[in-house]
């Protein structure tokens, strides 16, 4: 086996490699490999081009600290010490000529994206899979070959798609590759071209015309349907405010005019889904609209609208009243009312449960009554998501103000959190860091992020953007006796 440390090549620092060029790429590469971490270098380089590589040897893994237990108060599976971080971050003045050039690739993969997406005429281009950007450029190529040689078969010329979505799936769409109730379009990377070609000369203005009305009838309901609902969450609200006793009924009825509700599709609901739900809600409470406000029922609750105007507060004595409610409400527990005016998200999803969710949001089955829908805007759960929104407001802001700080300290190009990291778990490594930075035994290995792009995530590793991942649990070296107790 060549031990590079035993060669001739002991005292090299760096070898340079030049790489041939690819269509995506086409200038010929030119590559690093450091000396100090030889395996690691190659691994990378090989990964760039889709080739399957063996599982890392143990010796090359990030230690995990003996000082941390299984499990702690933060959900840290094992605390990755600063120590065995080190190494990686002490490389990374040699591998920026492969970070520059991972992003530069998936600068033109996006470019190469976009390109499809105006030469179609779609309203966006989805992929619902995971591929390397070298594959991924690769079958856009084709696709975008394939348009132009075969613009002449089409029923749509090119440019004139809108409506639609150009879905790319690893699902097998051939029965049903067209959907204009859903607006998409949908091509699998697997077919060979002639499949994707029957696809895209299948789609014509009847097409269009049908994800167009499909739109504007989702439109038009939400239209109808959004005065209704901030109906029911106000007055649920009002009677969460008062059950609370925030003070007076002004202040109160202030509070709940100040709410808005935001009733929208998330990921995993179809169109058909959403409108279906939209539907159920129109058919139970049939509007009867007087002067712009509905004036409907449901059951025994009165549907209402809030207006400041029954409440005027005339003389000087009643104004003075107010202030000191309104003052007397910010404290520590009930700053978070600072955030008002609100908008709350009703946010119809398919396959999830229907509950409050932490950030705030009001989180809908597709497939579930309306009955549901009603009690989860009742006076406890409509008082929680405005409570959980407006924290969830508040801690963003702090947590935007912290990664402006730390990436300003460290000299970052952008600073982000991985897939899989919750924000809580991002903001508290940004304190973590933040406070050792400041202190007296900073590492200087963190100089070597100068100038890159970080993301914050459970492994140490290059992205495929060509951002350096750090993981989230790192126990810095104030930490090492105390964090984990």
């Amino acid at each position: 086996m060549f031990d590079i440390k035993n060669s001739k090549f002991a005292g090299t620092r760096t070898l340079i490699f030049y790489v041939k060029g690819s269509d995506v790429m086409p200038k010929p590469r030119k590559v690093k490999l450091s000396t100090m971490d030889f395996h690691t270098s190659i691994r990378d380089i090989l990964s760039d081009y889709d080739i399957a590589l063996p599982t890392v040897p143990k010796h090359e893994r990030l230690q995990m600290s003996s000082a941390s237990p299984t499990y702690s108060q933060y959900m840290y599976s094992a605390g990755v010490s600063m120590e065995s971080l080190e190494p990686f971050l002490g490389a990374l003045l040699d591998r920026r000529e492969l970070m520059s050039w991972r992003y530069e690739r998936q600068q033109a993969l996006k470019k190469i994206v976009d390109s499809c997406r105006d030469l179609l005429g779609v309203d966006e281009v989805e992929i619902r899979y995971s591929w390397s950007a070298q594959n991924h450029a690769k079958m856009f190529s084709m696709l975008l070959d394939i348009l132009h040689e075969k613009q002449g078969d089409l029923r749509l010329p090119l440019g004139t798609w809108k409506h639609l979505k150009l879905v790319l799936t690893n699902d097998d769409c051939s029965n049903h590759p067209i959907s204009a109730l859903e607006g998409e379009v949908q091509l699998c990377p697997g077919h060979v071209p002639l499949q994707w070609l029957e696809t895209l000369t299948a789609v014509d203005s009847d097409t269009i015309t049908d994800a167009e009305k499909y739109g504007d009838a989702i439109s038009r309901d939400l239209q109808t349907a959004l005065p209704l609902l901030n109906a029911k969450f106000r007055r649920g609200l009002l009677r969460g405010l008062e059950a609370q006793d925030f003070g007076r009924k002004e202040m109160n009825v202030s509070i709940c005019n100040a709410v808005r509700v935001n009733f929208r599709r998330g990921y995993t609901s179809s169109r058909v889904g959403f409108r279906s739900l939209l539907a159920s809600i129109l058919a139970d409470v049939p509007p009867q609209v007087h002067n712009g406000i509905a004036q409907t029922h449901c059951g025994r609750d009165n549907w209402h609208t809030f207006d400041t105007k029954e409440y005027k507060v005339t003389n000087a004595e009643e104004q003075q009243k107010w202030k000191l409610d309104s003052d007397a409400l910010l404290d520590a527990s009930t700053l978070w009312l600072s955030e008002v005016p609100l908008t709350v998200d009703i946010v119809v999803e398919s396959g999830h449960g229907s509950k409050i969710l932490s950030n705030g949001d009001i989180r809908i089955d597709n497939r579930a009554g309306v009955a549901t829908l009603w009690k989860l805007l009742e006076e406890a759960t409509a008082f929680d998501a405005l409570k959980n929104t407006a924290i969830t407001k508040m801690k963003r802001r702090a947590l935007n103000e912290q990664v402006q700080a730390v990436s300003g300290k460290l000299g970052l190009v952008s600073l982000t959190r991985a897939v899989g990291v919750t924000e809580d778990h991002f903001f508290h490594f940004l304190q973590r860091l933040a406070s050792h930075i400041d202190g007296p035994n900073v590492s200087r290995a963190l100089l070597n992020l100068r100038g890159l792009r970080v993301k914050v995530g459970h492994y140490a590793s290059i992205d495929a953007d060509g951002s350096v991942i750090v993981p989230h649990r790192l126990l810095l070296e104030s930490e090492k006796w105390s964090m984990w107790s």
